[in-house]
């Protein structure tokens, strides 16, 4: 399937294992150009391989994008590298933690710190790009 995504710069969040990884290999199989999030070395150098076994174009960031500094500096990375960000696919996030109601406020925080707003401070960093 032919979605127009050719030489398109695509930074997913998060994207060197699970749904990320995924998401990050089909879009190499569209002809996107790939940017593999993750803070293992390891899991994005696999992810890269995999994207390049592919015939895709891939770029890897190894660190912690959760905060504004991680991913403003992710961002600048990769406009350096590909000159600007085309989509932003924000699939960084964590399930772990307490189940239910009895989740102390401080767990609320970092869940939400985490999995609602690197989303939305990645997404403002993007934009301009």
């Amino acid at each position: 399937m032919d979605l127009g995504l050719e030489s398109k710069v695509v930074l997913i969040t998060g994207s060197s294992r699970g749904i990320g990884r995924a998401i990050g290999l089909e879009f190499a199989r569209e002809g996107a150009r790939v940017v593999i999030t993750g803070r293992g070395e390891e899991d994005v150098a696999k992810t890269l391989s995999e994207v390049e076994e592919l015939g895709g174009r891939a770029y890897g960031f190894v660190g912690d994008i959760s905060g504004e500094v991680g991913i403003k500096k992710c961002i600048e990375k990769v406009v350096d590298q590909w000159q600007g960000v085309d989509i932003l696919v924000a699939n960084l996030g964590s399930g772990k933690g307490k189940r239910g109601w009895n989740i102390e406020q401080a767990e609320w925080n970092r869940l939400l710190e985490m999995n609602l707003m690197s989303g939305v401070k990645a997404v403002g960093l993007a934009l301009p790009h």
